[in-house]
């Protein structure tokens, strides 16, 4: 996303040509055709999976937590590391998705620092950046990932478990 930035300060890897407003916008509208096209693909699964390991998450809390005494010691630590992996691997999962929402929507407020060679680029331009919103991972308008999505998800599983507990008691 730092090859489309158009900050003072911002390195870049790629010819300057790519920098101009008509070579921006059209490449920008290809990385977002690209994008688009993969998230109708993998968009749904992201969210389905982010169901699982919630469940799973909060199922190994759960097991863990009520039958502490009679499950052996084995099962005891499998349970806790599984909780332990599946909250670690996904939490780094929606960090992920959440800096590159972070980083296309910082990458778009870039190019109004843009300086341009005419009025038209200007204006061209200005009503480009205007009409784009950050790229996103998930389902557009269901459920997208951002980064502060990380920090409910770890929150809603502490939460879970304790409403698990709360409800269901020792019952089971």
């Amino acid at each position: 996303m730092s090859e489309f930035s158009t900050a003072p300060k911002a390195t870049h890897m790629t010819s300057k040509r790519l920098r101009n407003a008509t070579n921006l916008s059209r490449e920008f509208t290809m990385v977002r055709i690209i994008h688009q096209g993969s998230m109708e693909c993998t968009g749904l699964t992201f969210v389905f999976l982010h169901g699982i390991v919630s469940d799973l998450s909060l199922y190994c809390n759960y097991t863990a937590l009520t039958k502490w005494d009679t499950i052996s010691t084995s099962t005891k630590v499998l349970l806790i590391l599984w909780s332990i992996s599946f909250q670690t691997f996904w939490a780094m999962v929606l960090e992920v998705c959440g800096r590159l929402h972070m980083l296309s929507g910082e990458v778009i407020k870039s190019w109004k620092q843009k300086i341009y060679r005419d009025k038209y680029d200007q204006k061209y331009f200005s009503k480009f950046r205007k009409c784009q919103t950050p790229l996103v991972i998930g389902m557009e308008g269901v459920f997208i990932f951002t980064r502060k999505r990380a920090i409910i998800f770890l929150q809603a599983i502490v939460k879970g478990t304790f409403r698990a507990l709360l409800t269901m008691g020792n019952k089971h």
